[in-house]
């Protein structure tokens, strides 16, 4: 643990500055660390960081920082202005407040394996798990959906979909799921629950394709996927299967159907409400 009074802040190089175990010593800043962490970076303000061993940067000895946990700004009442613990714990709060929940997963069509500049993704099949505030599960809902552009699906879609052009063909069209989408949304105005920005830029393109009006606003998505990644302090993304696994759920191979990957997503979900709520950690 590094500590100490800041006593410069240099926002071009992303380095600050603090005396630490009697010698000043330079840190540095991911980009985004930096761009979360800039508005409580001032001279005089105290900081206490886990950083990594010291290297050479743009000739300088400095210190990469791996973790922020505290940021204080001194006076007669010091006020605390970051704190890991405290954003742990608003964000149990945050999930434990969600009240209905909507478990949702959509899956795409994709690219044909030679070019096709013309080509545009679409849904063509959605699941949900849909439940109420005290977790009981109100309705399951998994529906493949016919391509309004492309008819035919590609060779790439069905061999990593396991899909058929059958199965697709025997589907719903996109505004018989969009009626019923915004009726649900209406009704229960629930939390929808996904792993990712996949399925909500997903739905807004599939708003635009079809000419119908955007449920955007209407529409409460919560990112499982960015909880835990502020939570775990983590940059990279993580894949569903593998956080999946690492709640001690057990899955051979990896499927691609959507109401499978709504339980997923639901099953990672408690994982991670749990996790929060004893402020423990993961190791992914």
């Amino acid at each position: 643990m590094h500590y100490g009074r800041i006593h410069t802040v240099d926002e071009k190089s992303r380095t600050i500055t603090f005396t630490h175990k009697g010698r000043r010593r330079r840190y540095y800043f991911q980009r985004a660390m930096y761009q979360r962490f800039s508005p409580f970076l001032r001279p005089g303000n105290f900081i206490a960081l886990l950083a990594k061993a010291p290297r050479r940067r743009r000739g300088r000895l400095q210190w990469p920082i791996k973790d922020v946990y505290r940021i204080e700004q001194p006076g007669r009442r010091p006020r605390t202005l970051y704190s890991q613990r405290r954003m742990r714990c608003e964000l149990a709060r945050f999930v434990n407040s969600l009240g209905v929940k909507l478990f949702l997963d959509l899956e795409m069509s994709m690219h044909p394996y030679r070019k096709d500049d013309d080509f545009i993704q679409e849904i063509i099949q959605a699941g949900y798990i849909l439940e109420d505030a005290t977790g009981k599960v109100v309705q399951t809902y998994s529906r493949y959906i016919r391509p309004t552009r492309h008819e035919k699906v590609s060779l790439r879609t069905k061999k990593f979909l396991g899909v058929s052009q059958d199965d697709v063909d025997e589907g719903i069209d996109f505004s018989e799921f969009y009626e019923h989408f915004k009726e649900v949304l209406a009704t229960y105005r629930p939390a929808v629950i996904v792993w990712g920005r996949n399925d909500s830029l997903s739905l807004k393109e599939a708003y635009e394709i079809n000419d119908v009006l955007s449920l955007d606003d209407a529409t409460r998505f919560v990112d499982l996927l960015s909880l835990h990644k502020n939570y775990l302090r983590r940059k990279n993304d993580i894949g569903l299967f593998k956080a999946y696994k690492a709640y001690g759920y057990e899955k051979e191979n990896q499927l691609h159907d959507a109401l499978e990957v709504a339980r997923m997503t639901r099953a990672v979900f408690y994982g991670f409400q749990a996790l929060v709520n004893a402020n423990e950690t993961l190791n992914i």
